[in-house]
């Protein structure tokens, strides 16, 4: 499944996710594609925050690169993503 990253929020944790995402193991479901992608990630500004005060964090997705989009929460705190 191919998908494009956008990072609202440019922080360490933010960067973090993404690392996770460009992962080895998880390259066998996921492709990151900026261009030819199926669904649009988006990290919001204030993730690092949020987590940081152990509030609910959200990150969108969108389905399609262009036309309707359709917004999804996939995440929240999720201590396994990601490294303090």
């Amino acid at each position: 499944m191919k998908i494009s990253i956008v990072d609202e929020d440019n922080t360490i944790q933010s960067e973090n996710l993404i690392s996770f995402l460009n992962s080895e193991e998880m390259g066998k479901i996921i492709e990151i594609d900026s261009e030819d992608y199926k669904y649009k990630l988006i990290i919001p500004k204030g993730y690092e925050e949020s987590l940081s005060n152990k509030n609910e964090n959200n990150v969108e997705i969108h389905m399609g690169k262009k036309g309707l989009y359709k917004e999804r929460q996939i995440i929240r705190r999720s201590n396994r993503w990601i490294q303090y």
